[in-house]
């Protein structure tokens, strides 16, 4: 059995990001959060290259267990623009790698990303979760809208926006997939730029995750 640690407040939440100890632990909502006096520049929680050492290393994904009890997040408000060499990937969790996260709810909000690099790297934009790899999401949703902007709209780009989660995959030498079940979305996802992945619930699907429910 885990011991979960509580959270009751957004100095709380956001303490989950601080490091990579942090990153892999047991979280549990014990009240809804409200982010209204907080703008957020790509993620709440887990940040592909947060404490990357060089421009090759993955460091700051969450790899932990996150369940809300049924409690929600209120307005998310992410607005950032893409970096250039970084892979940057926009949700409440910008990364999630090997992660648990179950029984929690977007119920209001807008991630907002400005993608000017053109065709890589690749850019992501979701309201739960930007990349998720090796995970397992369960009982979730989500009605925060998702925009994917271009300063120039026939600009030819690859980026993915969800109204979920705006990639799936596996990641490393064991390809286990990603697994998604009893989800749903009422937001809107919107994007400016060609070749974007578009999807409701997630914007692409790679190495076969699994979709359920």
């Amino acid at each position: 059995n885990q011991i979960y640690t509580l959270i009751k407040d957004l100095a709380g939440l956001e303490a989950i990001n601080s490091s990579i100890t942090t990153l892999q632990g047991y979280y549990a909502l014990a009240k809804d959060i409200d982010l209204e006096s907080k703008l957020y520049a790509r993620s709440v929680i887990g940040e592909i290259r947060k404490f990357a050492t060089n421009a090759d290393t993955l460091k700051g994904y969450f790899e932990g267990s996150f369940d809300g009890l049924g409690h929600v997040v209120k307005n998310l408000k992410i607005s950032g623009t893409a970096r250039e060499d970084s892979d940057d990937q926009f949700g409440f969790f910008g990364a999630a790698f090997g992660a648990k996260i179950r029984n929690v709810g977007i119920a209001s909000g807008k991630v907002e990303v400005l993608d000017i690099l053109g065709y890589e790297p690749s850019v992501g934009a979701g309201s739960l979760i930007g990349i998720s790899a090796k995970s397992l999401i369960s009982n979730v949703y989500s009605a925060a809208d998702v925009v994917l902007k271009s300063p120039n709209k026939d600009r030819y780009t690859l980026s993915f926006a969800g109204g979920l989660i705006a990639s799936a995959t596996s990641y490393g030498q064991d390809a286990i997939p990603s697994r998604l079940e009893n989800a749903y979305f009422t937001g809107s996802v919107l994007s400016e730029a060609s070749n974007v992945a578009i999807g409701g619930i997630v914007g692409v699907n790679f190495a076969g995750h699994v979709i359920k429910n």
